[in-house]
């Protein structure tokens, strides 16, 4: 496996086209687990020398803020939410692009579409760690590391581009408009979920059951 991460860096084109023909999707898998586990503790790193987004607002009068403060700032819940929010848009994300990959006249399959984007995720075994130590350093280190972060992300970006270029045989255009499609699907996903739990939070706060 680990000869496959290193090609994804090195030798991306040759890596996505033979780990889409042997649909090592169950690998791809792993890879993403790892990869949010990673994400998951650096965050974990970066919430000690991150002030709260509820520090400025009161307790008293937004008691339930202190429950929902106290959970999202648990190395459990980041570490979690990492993990299952990094599946969940390796599968979504993949099946969304297969599904317009198809459309563009792709003949690959879902299970080598998804093993090239698991393994498009390599860099971020570099990236993730190295951002969350610098991280600890303070501001100097908080700019780098969110640098790093960023730079990471795009990396990844046109290695999923890649990836579903080469393992559905379709141009790099339509590679592109697959993956924003599926960024803005997932996107609006999480909003209306996002939207859904304040509002069940609110409810439950003021007593209001139906």
């Amino acid at each position: 496996m680990w000869e496959y991460i290193t090609g994804a860096i090195v030798a991306p084109l040759e890596t996505f086209r033979d780990v889409a023909q042997k649909k090592y999707w169950k690998q791809g898998l792993l890879l993403i687990a790892v990869v949010g586990l990673i994400k998951g503790a650096a965050s974990v790193i970066a919430a000690r020398s991150t002030p709260s987004p509820f520090s400025g607002l009161s307790t008293t009068e937004f008691p339930f803020l202190e429950t929902l403060r106290t959970m999202m700032q648990s190395p459990s819940f980041m570490l979690s939410n990492a993990l299952l929010s990094g599946v969940l848009f390796w599968f979504l994300a993949g099946a969304i692009c297969f599904g317009i990959a198809r459309l563009f006249k792709g003949e690959g399959t879902l299970g080598g579409l998804l093993a090239g984007f698991g393994f498009a995720s390599s860099p971020n075994l570099i990236g993730g760690p190295l951002a969350a130590v610098l991280s600890l350093l303070g501001s100097p280190g908080m700019l780098l590391s969110s640098m790093i972060s960023l730079g990471t992300g795009l990396w990844v970006f046109v290695l999923e581009i890649l990836s579903i270029r080469e393992s559905m045989g379709i141009s790099t255009g339509a590679a592109v408009a697959a993956l924003l499609i599926a960024f803005f699907a997932f996107f609006c996903a999480l909003i209306i979920f996002g939207l859904i739990l304040s509002v069940g939070t609110l409810f439950s706060a003021a007593g209001i059951t139906f």
